[in-house]
């Protein structure tokens, strides 16, 4: 499933948890649905509704949009998918805080920007603890250190320090 949550059960912050793995190109079922489960006119819902009340959010998910690092040309999601949610990204831009997602098993980030260039958003990609070497065809040293990553806040403004 999906959801949303304020933070610490204050105003001003918000969780957007989303069930990425309907976006998984390797899920087949979904290839020929619009939006699966109506997660992604939700997720407009509720960044829509953040901005209308001054919210900031964090995004946060398992499969990440885009690319894998380690195989160029490697997509997570399915083209269709991947545009709706850089899409989302772009409409939402000032409310989005930062994005946090794991699969890679990769200690890495991304970068999103606006159709002029310009940088919109981070997000996270957090290591895995198991050291993992990826069987996919065509990448040269597939293998992950384990690892974490741990995020410290600001308790007051619920901001993460980078």
């Amino acid at each position: 499933g999906y959801y949303t949550e304020n933070l610490l059960n204050r105003t001003g912050f918000r969780m957007l948890v989303l069930n990425t793995n309907l976006y998984y190109d390797q899920n087949k079922l979904n290839l020929n649905i619009k939006d699966p489960a109506g997660q992604h006119a939700w997720a407009d819902w509720v960044l829509t509704e953040a901005a209308n009340n001054k919210e900031k959010v964090y995004i946060i998910g398992h499969i990440p949009p885009g690319f894998f690092e380690k195989k160029r040309g490697k997509p997570w999601y399915t083209p269709k998918f991947n545009k709706m949610y850089l899409d989302l990204i772009q409409k939402h831009q000032s409310v989005i805080q930062g994005q946090f997602f794991g699969h890679h098993h990769t200690d890495s980030f991304r970068m999103f920007y606006s159709l002029e260039g310009f940088p919109i958003s981070t997000m996270f990609l957090s290591p895995g603890v198991t050291p993992w070497k990826t069987t996919l065809p065509g990448v040269i040293d597939g293998a992950n250190n384990p690892g974490i990553r741990i995020f410290e806040y600001d308790p007051q403004t619920l901001l993460v320090k980078v």
